[in-house]
């Protein structure tokens, strides 16, 4: 399940793109997810950055996971696994220059059964959140 938190960025960060979607807060939560995924899967994250209109087309973006749901659910973050060769370490790739199009696709491999935050961390510090379920 997919839900979106985020507070004002410093970038031009508009959303995360298909699957997920979203820009703002009404898309669920950890306790109320929309979105749900199947262990031993893969989740694509993408988004379109920019800074002032200009394409964001350099600079490392990172993503981790974190389980939550209730108090003793809320794990320490981290990072994220990619399904793709392409992708180094947990730092998204990009794939397109000219309008800032960035991917990673996050492996559900490993993780367990349950509500997880996806937590991305944009170069200029600025925090993105999608939460999902994992199913068998």
């Amino acid at each position: 399940m997919f839900a979106l938190t985020r507070p004002a960025a410093r970038s031009d960060f508009t959303g995360f793109d298909a699957p997920i979607g979203g820009a703002d807060a009404t898309g669920g939560s950890a306790t109320s997810p929309i979105r749900a995924c199947k262990l031993a899967s893969t989740v694509p994250v993408k988004m379109a950055l920019g800074c002032s209109g200009v394409p964001v087309s350099t600079e490392m973006h990172t993503i981790q996971v974190q389980k939550v749901g209730n108090a003793k659910d809320n794990a320490i973050p981290i990072d994220a696994t990619p399904t793709d060769a392409a992708t180094v370490g947990n730092a998204f790739r990009l794939d397109d220059a000219a309008s800032g199009q960035w991917h990673f696709d996050v492996a559900t491999r490993g993780l367990s059964k349950g509500v997880w935050q996806i937590r991305v961390t944009l170069a200029d510090g600025s925090p993105a959140h999608v939460v999902h379920r994992t199913e068998d």
